[in-house]
């Protein structure tokens, strides 16, 4: 939806629509959008698979040739650095 619209501009009912569910099941997991964005944030920076850990495994040595064709091809695009 971020590739669409801006985040002051996403709703709980486009959220909801997007995903399938009610709006009660939204609420059970988030008090609100702003809850749901801090959480992509932090599973965007921090979570398994994502550019931060990327990167690490890339500097310490530890990402496998497979591994740096996924960060170039997906995660340097996810973060806008390259098309």
């Amino acid at each position: 939806m971020l590739e669409h619209h801006r985040l002051a501009n996403i709703t709980v009912g486009m959220v909801t629509e997007q995903a399938e569910l009610n709006r009660g099941r939204f609420y059970y997991h988030f008090k609100s959008m702003d809850d749901l964005a801090d959480r992509v944030i932090e599973d965007e920076a921090l979570g398994n698979g994502s550019v931060l850990q990327n990167m690490l495994s890339l500097v310490a040595g530890s990402s496998t040739a497979n591994g740096f064709e996924a960060f170039i091809k997906h995660d340097m695009e996810r973060i806008g650095y390259v098309k």
